[in-house]
């Protein structure tokens, strides 16, 4: 994020100014604290070769993962995930989702723009601004680059950089080998945790996505702080609680946010398709048990 202090004005006055200059849907406003892009010059991918790199990672994955395959639900995610993506600072990576037929509380999304939401992070939202939440912090990864950057440090350890940047946009089977000789798409799946100012970039980054889209912010506070408190099953949200910052400093920094724009009268905190799909979601038999 950069620091208007810099040039002698404070982020405070900044808003000020935002505020009282004419506003098309909050765009002035959501300017002023939104963070920028920073990509390290390890990662050269072109949009271009990152959605390709990411396409090809992701035939691996859908290969390798229990899928779930009911036509409401993988549309429904599919258009939020969209939407979201279309409001976001990369509005032209390829945004994608697929349903992973585990009660996992969880949601993750690799370079280029494809997501994958566990079945169990569907049924635990109470209102689809909860789940908006999560997918735009999503989005935000493939926005700040989170994922190729991982990808990218791991390709140039391994040496493999000229064999990607050669034919990541070509039909071979070479992206395939290079997959492989990363371990493979699951090896991929577990590089995917990121550092702290990562994860509270994509906070940031998915707010304002979710604001554009006018899903009520205060979605991500109320799913945060259920998170906090959660009960019930600890492996279920293992992985989410494990691999983010707590989930209460996350929702004061939402809060701190949501202090600093001008919210509109209504947003959406529900919806007739997110009734449906949570009908269709609790009419489907029990998910396969992961084994072990």
């Amino acid at each position: 994020m950069n620091d208007p202090g810099q040039f002698g004005f404070s982020r405070r006055s900044l808003l000020r100014l935002a505020a009282a200059l004419p506003v098309a849907g909050g765009a002035a406003l959501l300017k002023a604290s939104e963070p920028d892009i920073k990509v390290p010059s390890f990662n050269n991918l072109t949009d271009q070769e990152e959605i390709a790199f990411g396409q090809k990672i992701a035939a691996e994955m859908d290969a390798a993962l229990p899928l779930l395959h009911v036509g409401l639900l993988e549309e429904y995610v599919n258009d939020m995930v969209g939407k979201l993506g279309r409001a976001s600072k990369r509005p032209n990576m390829d945004y994608r989702a697929k349903v992973i037929n585990t009660m996992d509380v969880n949601a993750y999304s690799i370079l280029g723009g494809h997501m994958y939401v566990y079945r169990g992070l569907l049924h635990y939202v109470n209102n689809e601004a909860e789940l908006a939440a999560v997918l735009a912090h999503e989005v935000g990864h493939v926005v700040g680059h989170h994922s190729a950057n991982k990808v990218m440090l791991q390709v140039k350890a391994k040496q493999l950089y000229e064999a990607v940047k050669n034919n990541v946009l070509l039909q071979n089977q070479v992206i395939r080998q290079v997959i492989q000789k990363l371990g493979g798409p699951l090896a991929l799946l577990a590089l995917l945790k990121y550092e702290r100012d990562q994860e509270f970039e994509a906070d940031l980054f998915g707010f304002y996505e979710a604001f554009r889209c006018k899903w009520d912010p205060n979605g991500f506070v109320t799913f945060f702080e259920r998170i906090r408190q959660a009960t019930g099953d600890p492996d279920l949200m293992k992985s989410l609680k494990s691999d983010h910052p707590p989930a209460g400093e996350r929702a004061a920094r939402i809060r701190q946010e949501m202090t600093t724009v001008s919210m509109p009268g209504k947003m959406t905190t529900e919806s007739l398709r997110y009734k449906a799909m949570k009908l269709s979601l609790n009419a489907l038999p029990p998910p396969v048990k992961k084994p072990g």
